[in-house]
């Protein structure tokens, strides 16, 4: 048996072996290596587990959701050469218009984001919702609108 490397391992979930949740892709996969797998019963008790480990399983938590939007947010600040999001929104009252607009639109779209973040959580959790995965999720968020430059 190969040794066992949590970051780097596929866990068959349940009764489902055509697919087996990958520790380094975080997501599901095909054609996986059995000898380099462990069987599971539940989504949540393998999310429990490689929490422990810091990484993501196949049953985010609302904490794993808020990170993940969190880096969407600074990923689009650093796409402007930003350090991070907090960083672009302190030049909302910058003397220079160009930094200051990006700063208002950045502003802007990170309440637009959150506000519809919050909204269709709280869908999931009332059930009226399917929770989707956290890519998913972050793929219908709304973009920013970001100004001419």
């Amino acid at each position: 048996m190969t040794d066992y490397q949590p970051e780097d391992w596929h866990w068959i979930v349940g009764d489902d072996t055509d697919q087996a949740w990958s520790s380094a892709a975080s997501a599901y996969v095909t054609g996986f290596d059995p000898g380099r797998a462990t069987r599971i019963e539940s989504e949540e008790e393998l999310t429990d587990l490689l929490r422990g480990h810091g990484m993501r399983g196949p049953s985010p938590s609302a904490a794993d959701y808020e990170a993940a939007i969190q880096q969407h947010l600074d990923d689009a600040a650093r796409a402007r050469n930003y350090r991070d999001g907090f960083a672009l929104a302190g030049y909302v009252t910058s003397g220079i218009h160009q930094w200051a607009a990006e700063a208002a639109a950045f502003v802007a779209g990170r309440d637009a984001v959150w506000l519809y973040a919050y909204a269709e959580l709280d869908k999931v959790q009332t059930g009226l919702r399917e929770q989707p995965t956290i890519e998913a999720f972050i793929a219908e968020l709304p973009a920013i609108e970001w100004p001419e430059a």
